[in-house]
């Protein structure tokens, strides 16, 4: 769909909306792979599957994994697959996330995993180790079990090969850069996993092959995507993000050799060669793109993308440049804030960053951060929105539809979390902090249009804004941090002092104050 493609198929078929923006010929073979209707029953720690094979017929265990309270079947996070497993890092986007639903009503399991549980060989992990104390998502599991003697990695299947109706299928979703805190997950992992050369912890004993969605929506905006190199199955993007127009226009990107998987049971207009409204009867037309396009494609826009596409080359020259460029203007935000302290010597803010910001390849241009007042309270992030829309400075502030990132960076467990929504708080509101302890955060991103000046003027506004200095002797303010949190809580006063609609409009147009003021 015009939208562009929040849903991606697993195994069994789930729903898939590629745009005409990736209006390829595929080719197509209508024939759908049969799955065995594999039985299942729970126990305590594991759960037996009846899998045929070709030539036998064998009964092997998986893990099933448990949540915070293993002793509450309500906290059961991953059910024993019964045909195939939709696994997705915990770093995704709530678009991604939300997959899992389409899979899980077609039958697929579900497991939700760190970086830590992507496992290279060797059992090694290849960034960076957990950080102390709990981690949120999914818990460790047991040990895998195998009455083919041995823990076996993703079976060497062929996505091709549909011979054998026992052809199983999993899905991996990651980003490629999480649009949380800019950090860039490895392009390797696109055919680490599917050639056994990497491992998911705990799902070491499926069979099946392994298909890779890569979520390369923050990622495209701000650098180079070789699909030669990194030959993901499907790949998803927003045009909206590179480029700000048109808004809900993206592509899905559909590797042809596994276009075949993809089946969709609604048909509107233009996706069909013949339909006849007395009878069941339809025929979808071949190509990919027109069976899944329903109705007029947005052409105006699509349109426009062209010159989307040619400002950029010319005003910005490659991606590359474009990396480079936006990775530069990150780093000097995180370097100078990062250091910025206040009178008592206490830190100023809070960075979400697991890097040192000196490594392009690791982090994109991305500063997720919180302000801290000089008794080592935060500064709610509602608080530093509106400030910052004083300075005339845009700032995304909350979890940015990631939540996983967010619970992790902030050390916020599922229990905290629905305390929070008991409490009142969802989503796109401006509860920033509960009992003292922050429900999100603020963002700077940047992109090729972005300038110097643009970083140099946040980093002046947080001086100005944040840091606590020496109280003035000669009778004068001191810096407004040091005034009580509850003074400058917006959210403490009375809503009709808030709303600026209340206020005369000569009082709001600051056109109207002395150009000295």
């Amino acid at each position: 769909t015009s939208s562009g493609a929040q849903s991606f198929p697993t195994s069994s078929g789930a729903q898939s909306f590629p745009t005409s923006s990736g209006a390829q010929s595929f080719p197509i073979n209508t024939g759908t792979p049969s799955f065995p209707n594999n039985g299942y029953k729970n126990d305590r720690h594991y759960a037996t599957m009846q899998s045929d094979w070709p030539g036998n017929a064998e009964s092997f265990q998986v893990p099933v994994w448990y949540g915070e309270n293993a002793s509450d079947p309500s906290e059961l996070r991953v059910c024993p697959p019964a045909q195939s497993v939709f696994c997705y890092l915990e770093d995704n986007h709530t678009s991604v996330v939300g997959v899992r639903e389409v899979a899980a009503r077609r039958g697929a399991a579900l497991a939700c995993v760190t970086v830590e549980d992507v496992l290279l060989p060797g059992n090694t992990v290849e960034i960076a180790p957990k950080p102390q104390g709990e981690t949120p998502g999914c818990h460790k599991a047991e040990e895998v079990e195998s009455s083919r003697g041995n823990s076996i990695g993703p079976r060497p299947l062929d996505p091709r090969d549909h011979a054998h109706p026992s052809s199983v299928y999993h899905l991996f979703a990651y980003p490629a850069q999480s649009n949380f805190s800019g950090r860039k997950y490895p392009l390797s992992w696109v055919t680490d996993l599917p050639s056994g050369r990497a491992h998911l912890r705990g799902l070491e004993g499926l069979g099946g092959a392994w298909l890779i969605l890569l979520d390369a929506a923050a990622y495209v905006p701000t650098s180079p995507l070789d699909l030669s190199s990194s030959p993901a199955h499907f790949v998803c993007l927003s045009f909206y993000k590179v480029f700000g127009y048109p808004t809900g226009l993206g592509a899905l990107l559909v590797r042809r050799d596994v276009s075949h998987l993809l089946s969709k049971d609604y048909y509107g207009g233009g996706t069909v060669l013949a339909s006849i409204s007395r009878q069941n009867f339809h025929i979808a037309k071949p190509l990919l793109h027109e069976r899944f396009e329903d109705g007029t494609s947005p052409f105006l826009e699509i349109a426009a993308l062209v010159h989307g596409f040619n400002t950029l080359h010319r005003l910005a020259g490659s991606m590359e440049e474009v990396s480079i460029h936006t990775w530069s203007l990150a780093r000097y935000i995180h370097h100078h804030i990062r250091d910025l302290k206040h009178s008592n010597g206490q830190p100023v803010c809070i960075i979400y960053c697991d890097s040192d910001f000196e490594d392009q390849t690791i982090q994109g241009g991305i500063v997720s951060f919180n302000f801290l007042r000089p008794g080592g309270g935060f500064v709610g992030y509602s608080e530093v929105d509106k400030l910052a829309s004083v300075h005339n400075i845009h700032l995304r502030t909350g979890c940015f539809c990631n939540t996983g990132a967010c619970m992790r960076s902030l050390g916020l467990s599922s229990k905290k979390v629905m305390e929070n929504i008991k409490a009142g708080h969802v989503c796109g509101d401006d509860v920033d902090l509960v009992d003292g302890v922050p429900t999100g955060c603020a963002r700077v991103s940047f992109g090729y249009m972005s300038t110097f000046s643009d970083a140099q003027t946040f980093v002046e506004f947080v001086k100005e804004c944040f840091v606590n200095k020496q109280p003035q002797t000669n009778g004068q303010l001191a810096n407004t941090n040091t005034l009580p949190s509850e003074v400058l809580s917006l959210n403490t006063l009375p809503s009709e002092v808030l709303s600026l609609n209340t206020l005369p409009s000569e009082v709001l147009s600051l056109n109207t104050l002395p150009s000295e003021v």
